[in-house]
């Protein structure tokens, strides 16, 4: 006697949906696609173009069919017959194995194994509704046994009496089984341990080989963890829907070749465009074409993978024509695999800020011009006086009054240097010490009539025009006296200056002269008060020493 095997639906061009037996029957993992193509691959070599006429002249007259072919199951090799019927714009089909199979010889054998083997909840109702059988995964769900169901009516058992309203859709939906029709819905299933759990369940009937209905199969499928799974990952696709569409700056996603596929309300205020205007378009459509190149480099490292994300201010064109200014942050997301799959654009409206960059380097450009103008003024004014004082100088008959002038001269020369290295200088706010010390000895030097050597240490130290100025005229009036009061016809002068950290430095200046007179610190000469009150100016300490050979002055700063 053949064994009847429980049926199956399917549509043609779309996958064959086999129930649990089926699959078994052929080796078919639970939700393995399964396709009219796919199954055909089950069909012994010799018999498959027997198959495809058959089911091509199935699909061509809608006409009932019975095939009888080799198939390739799980068991080996059997002959089976495949009987199929429209119904409902579907296909019914059922599936007969031959006895000739060894594994099929024991019919309650093979059907208890196929039944009990089931992973889902799998029943027997007779016609009137009672239960015949139940396996032992729906029986161990509700933590009931075989006497506490089999023979009741089925929606009166354990797994329907939590919801008298799951109940009376449940003997509808009998009722339309029992009428040939395949009826699935969501229900829920209360467990032993007394929790709810969803289940995907269905009712589908069982035809002798004249077509005639004698039983229906309950079948049921835990998909509570499915649907914890789907929820947490539909309220995660809303919470990022809700984020991209109410993001206050520009979110998009964009196609590999540069299409928008995606875009939020923010990026179309920003560039003027309605959503469907520009999701006909792609970046490259709308931005600048001096800014193109740079932005499809940066996306060639993305796709290479050498840079994991970049961020760029580039130009887009909005509706109107107008350019603005854009902060583009791009990142790409890709397959488990690595493979590309579309880019994540990022769009701020930068427009307002480089406007107010650009008035600040304006009007940073304009105080520069300023000051390069002033200190320019001061230098020429500077000089200018220095002139007066000059041609003053050369109607004085004192010698005496004549050497002050001189002097003031020099202070004044001195100062005007600072101002001219300022003029020369694209800094207006600091000067390099050193350098223009070492311009300010050298230039004594080579006002003074004897033999002059120089030995100069310094380093780089940038200080501001508050303390260039004082620090430039305590060291012309020491070069002053080292020069005016040595005596010798050669003479030897040591300049070193030291960088502390921070802005601190120590200014060394020493000859080797006949050294200070005794209460130098306390003079009242006006080089000596000079010295003092600058100094208290800058906060700084100073020291007059003499050594064996010569004087030494020293100023610390920090």
């Amino acid at each position: 006697m053949d064994l009847m095997v429980n049926a199956t639906f399917w549509e043609w061009g779309s996958e064959l949906e086999f129930d649990s037996q089926m699959r078994l029957l052929y080796g078919l993992q639970d939700g393995e696609a399964v396709s009219l193509e796919r199954w055909q691959q089950f069909v012994h070599p010799e018999d498959q173009d027997l198959f495809q006429w058959t089911f091509q002249q199935v699909r061509a007259t809608g006409q009932r069919v019975h095939l009888d072919v080799r198939m390739k199951l799980l068991a080996g090799e059997c002959r089976v017959l495949l009987q199929a019927s429209p119904m409902g714009g579907r296909w019914l089909g059922s599936q007969r194995v031959s006895p000739d199979c060894a594994r099929f010889q024991d019919r309650e054998q093979i059907f208890q194994a196929i039944f009990e083997s089931m992973f889902h909840f799998i029943g027997l109702c007779n016609m009137d509704g009672a239960l015949i059988k139940a396996n032992r995964r729906a029986l161990e769900f509700a933590g009931v046994s075989e006497a506490d169901v089999i023979g009741k009516l089925f929606w009166t058992t354990p797994w329907w009496s939590h919801d008298p309203l799951q109940q009376k859709r449940l003997v509808e939906s009998f009722a339309r089984a029992r009428m040939g029709e395949s009826v699935r819905f969501d229900a829920t299933h209360l467990g032993r341990d007394g929790r709810v759990r969803q289940v995907d369940f269905s009712l589908r009937p069982v035809m002798d080989e004249k077509g005639q209905i004698f039983n229906i199969v309950p079948e049921g499928r835990d998909v509570t963890q499915e649907r914890l799974v789907s929820q947490a990952l539909y309220e995660s696709q809303e919470r990022f829907a809700s984020a991209f569409e109410f993001a206050g700056i520009g979110m998009a996603l964009v196609s590999l070749e540069g299409r928008w596929t995606k875009v939020n309300r923010a990026l179309c205020d920003i560039v003027g465009y309605s959503e469907d205007e520009l999701l006909v378009l792609t970046f490259q459509d709308i931005t600048h074409p001096d800014d193109l190149q740079a932005d499809l480099a940066l996306v060639g490292e993305l796709l290479s993978g050498a840079l994991p994300s970049y961020t760029m201010e580039k130009r887009y064109f909005r509706k109107d024509g107008e350019a603005v200014w854009i902060l583009l942050t791009a990142s790409l997301v890709r397959t488990n695999a690595g493979a590309p799959l579309y880019f994540v654009a990022q769009i701020q409206d930068i427009s307002e800020r480089r406007s107010y960059q650009q008035h600040l380097l304006d009007s940073l450009l304009e105080k520069e011009a300023m000051l390069h103008e002033i200190h320019h003024r001061v230098k020429n004014n500077l000089q200018v006086v220095n002139s007066i004082l000059s041609l003053q100088s050369l109607s004085l008959p004192d010698p005496a009054l004549k050497t002050v002038f001189d002097e003031c001269q020099s202070r004044i020369h001195c100062m005007s240097m600072i101002h001219e290295r300022l003029y020369e200088s694209n800094e207006f706010s600091s000067i390099d010490l050193g350098e223009h010390l070492r311009d300010l000895v050298q230039l004594c030097a080579r006002s003074h009539s004897s033999d002059l050597k120089l030995n100069l240490d310094i380093q780089r130290v940038r200080v501001s025009l508050d303390t260039a100025i004082p620090v430039s005229l305590v060291a012309n009036e020491v070069f002053s006296n080292c020069l005016k009061h040595h005596g010798g016809e050669s003479m030897r002068l040591w300049l070193r200056l030291v960088a502390f950290p921070g802005s601190g430095f120590r200014l060394e200046i020493r000859d080797d002269g006949p050294g200070f007179p005794e209460g130098i610190a306390n003079a009242t000469s006006l080089g000596i008060k000079l010295i003092r009150r600058l100094s208290q100016q800058l906060r700084a300490k100073i020291q007059f020493q003499n050594w064996e050979e010569g004087a030494g002055f020293e100023l610390v700063m920090g």
